[in-house]
Order: structure tokens, then sequence, then C-alpha cells
């Protein structure tokens, strides 16, 4: 490529970079805002993330057609081209990241009741891990950092953990009947999407293996 010509390419790839970034916080702070919620009982902020998830799809539409518009307009190949394919795919997931904010924070509105110090406790353990997650993986990708990513990768298992131990830990108060039986229906879903939070994290990951080094299917241990 002429001087001016890669100047422009690069441009256009640092405007798409942009572009996750955003889609990357406002997944974040989707997130952020549908556990407060729900923890605190703040039908207003839940609300707001149900609003606002409207800028997490205008996003990941912009990102499809820039995606779509350089390709067609550069004919990138090799790293460049998995750099372009990688963004539309990481953004995909965390369009899916801020829907199950959104998710999260409907069913904080349908609770009955605010809900026990001990799901919330075993919710934010969950909530938390699943968020340092997230936020890795989008440092990992800033830094095209595939140790990080892989780290990440490997880290699913833990969330596996924490999902399942709140899963049994509500399955049994509901079969008990202990507290309110329509939010212990409610916080089984959350828990799946905060579950479902992680795996998106994990796919990132795998992402941005293959966008640094062209690397497909899972990663190996570190020694």
């Amino acid at each position: 490529m002429a001087d001016h010509t890669l100047r422009a390419f690069e441009n256009e790839l640092q405007e798409l970079e942009q572009l996750i970034a955003d889609l990357g916080h406002q997944a974040l702070s989707g997130l952020d805002g549908a556990l407060e919620a729900l923890i605190h009982s703040e039908p207003a902020k839940a609300r707001r993330v149900i609003e606002n998830d409207a800028r997490a799809d205008a996003l990941t539409t912009q990102i499809q057609n820039e995606v779509l518009r350089m390709t067609a307009r550069w004919q990138p190949v090799a790293v460049d081209l998995r750099k372009i394919l990688a963004s539309e795919r990481i953004g995909a997931n965390l369009e899916r990241v801020a829907d199950h904010a959104k998710n999260i924070a409907k069913r904080s509105l349908l609770l009955d009741e605010p809900i026990s110090e001990s799901q919330a406790a075993m919710l934010r353990r969950l909530a938390d891990y699943v968020r340092q997650q997230l936020a890795r993986v989008l440092e990992a990708r800033v830094a095209k950092d595939v140790k990080l990513a892989q780290d990440v990768w490997f880290g699913d298992s833990e969330a596996d953990i924490l999902h399942d131990d709140l899963f049994h830990y509500l399955l049994s108060e509901i079969r008990e009947g202990r507290g309110s039986i329509v939010n212990g229906i409610h916080l089984l879903f959350v828990a799946k999407s905060l579950e479902r939070i992680g795996d998106h994290a994990t796919n990132i990951a795998e992402e941005i293996r293959f966008m640094v080094a062209g690397t497909i299917g899972e990663p190996r241990p570190h020694p």
C-alpha cells in the first residue's frame, strides 16, 4: 500500500477499535447497573439499563457496517483481515453481554420482595468473578495479550463452579419453601445470565487468539 493509503486504512482500524471499546464500556456499565438494581432494589436504575441497551444495539450495527465496508474497500489479508473479522465477532459477543445485563435488569423489576442477604452474597460472588473475567478479556483485546486472553479462557471453569453453587442453593430454597418462590425462579434465570456472560468472555478470548496468532481451537495450558 502507498503511505497515504496505509495511513487511511490504519485510521479506519483505529476507529473500529474505538467502536469495540465503546461497546465494551457499554456492556460493563450495563452489567454494573443491572446488578446494583437487583441487589439494592433500585427500579429506576434497572429501567435505565433497559433503556440504554439501545445504545449497545446501535454500536453493534455500526461495527457490522464498518466491517463490511472496510472488507469491501480494502480487501485486507492475513493479520489485517483477522483483526477485522475478529472485531465483528467480539462486537457480537459484547452485544449479547449487554442483552444479558438488560435481562437481569428486567428480572429485578419482577421480584416480589428484596432479595435476602444470603442470596445477594452468592450472586455477588458469581457476578464479581464474571465481571472481572470480562474486564480482563477487554484489557487483553486492547493489549493484544494472548496469554491474558488464555488465562480468561481457563478461568471459565471457576465461573461454572460458582454458578452451580448458586443454582443449587436457590433450588434448595425453592424446594424447602424458604423465601419467595417467585424471587427464587427469577434469580435462577439471573444466575444463568451471569454464567452466559462468562461464556461470552471466553468467546472473546478465543477471538483475541485468532486475531493475534491466527490460532483456532482450545488453548493449551501454560507450562
